[in-house]
């Protein structure tokens, strides 16, 4: 009993010493205090003290159930990604049928490097002939001649004489004349000229010059006693030009002979034209 009595006086003073300072107590399961001079239990608290330092943060939690998804936007006229117009949402939703206005054009690019060569492509159809071309038919000239001493001939003791040909055997295009013994050249060209002389005397020898407008070119000549029957023979070709002239010329004190077996000849003709 007195053991009671001393717990309940504790009580008590514990409880008037609580309510002189500043913090009040709400009552517990085993009764209620007055506050205030009031009995309120429902409202029973107390004054809250400074905020103690942060807890650790706990574990994340599971995910929530998705929400319902929400009716499409109303964008009219959006541009999507693409640069078309779209009728759904601004997120993108069905295309739309028209494109947008397309951008100006940019500037051309550098030129590249040329590729490889391809391969040769197929020939052609042959065209059509075409007309026949005008112009001159080629001029062909055409000199040869081939001439004849039938007799004698003596050269003063001390001029030279330009052997003149009694027999013109060939003549063609009519370049050589025997009477002055001259062949004329008829165009520029490159000309084949040949001469025969005969001797038939001791005492005199046959001494005969190719002569080119005035200059000696080649020449035969039949020295000797012992003999008195000799033909000496040479030749030359000569590049001419139109007109120039070319005759046999027998040399000073000298002489040929012949007859009608004609063994003294003078020949030429035109190779070709240059």
């Amino acid at each position: 009993m007195e053991k009671q009595t001393w717990t309940m006086e504790i009580t008590v003073f514990a409880f008037l010493a609580l309510a002189c300072s500043s913090t009040v107590f709400c009552a517990n399961e085993m009764g209620a205090f007055v506050i205030d001079g009031k009995n309120d239990q429902k409202n029973c608290g107390m004054v809250q003290g400074p905020p103690g330092a942060p807890g650790t943060p706990g574990n994340h939690g599971s995910p929530g159930i998705p929400g319902i998804p929400g009716n499409p936007g109303s964008c009219c006229g959006c541009m999507s990604s693409r640069g078309t117009v779209v009728s759904g949402g601004a997120d993108g939703g069905e295309e739309g049928a028209h494109e947008g206005v397309p951008g100006p054009r940019g500037r051309p690019g550098e030129r590249g490097l040329p590729g490889p060569q391809g391969p040769p492509g197929l020939d052609g159809a042959v065209g059509p002939q075409g007309p026949a071309g005008v112009g001159t038919e080629g001029v062909t000239i055409r000199s040869a001649f081939s001439a004849a001493i039938t007799s004698t001939i003596r050269a003063g003791k001390h001029n030279d004489k330009v052997l003149l040909f009694d027999t013109v055997i060939t003549n063609i295009g009519e370049n050589f004349d025997g009477e002055t013994g001259m062949f004329t050249a008829p165009a520029d060209g490159a000309y084949m000229f040949m001469m025969n002389v005969h001797r038939a005397a001791v005492t005199k020898s046959p001494y005969v010059k190719l002569m080119k407008e005035g200059v000696i070119q080649v020449a035969v000549y039949d020295y000797g006693t012992s003999d008195a029957y000799d033909t000496a023979s040479n030749s030359v070709i000569l590049e001419l030009v139109t007109g120039e002239n070319v005759w046999l010329q027998l040399d000073q004190g000298n002489e040929i002979n012949s007859n009608d077996n004609r063994y003294t000849t003078f020949s030429g003709y035109l190779l070709f034209t240059t």
